[in-house]
């Protein structure tokens, strides 16, 4: 996200993987933000209908949202968690 985001100004839209329609590149600060709401531990939601595996979150924040497995982010040390 943060090579993309250096690149900012060369482009105007993002065409994301998924969700088939181009979005407005400042959608890319929000998933940014949602990067580090996950990573600083805030605890995603887990209304995920049908979600794909156990542990399955998503983080929202404005129009962005990221589905992430807690498990595979956050690595179990002594005495956490």
């Amino acid at each position: 996200m943060c090579k993309l985001y250096a690149q900012y100004d060369a482009y105007d839209l993002l065409c994301p993987g998924h969700h088939g329609a181009p979005i407005d590149k400042s959608t890319l600060l929000e998933i940014m933000h949602c990067d580090e709401m996950i990573l600083n531990g805030v605890e995603g939601e887990t209304d995920v209908p049908n979600p794909p595996m156990e542990g399955y979150k998503v983080m929202r924040y404005k129009q962005a949202h990221i589905g992430y497995n807690e498990k595979a982010v956050f690595e179990k040390r002594a005495g956490v968690g």
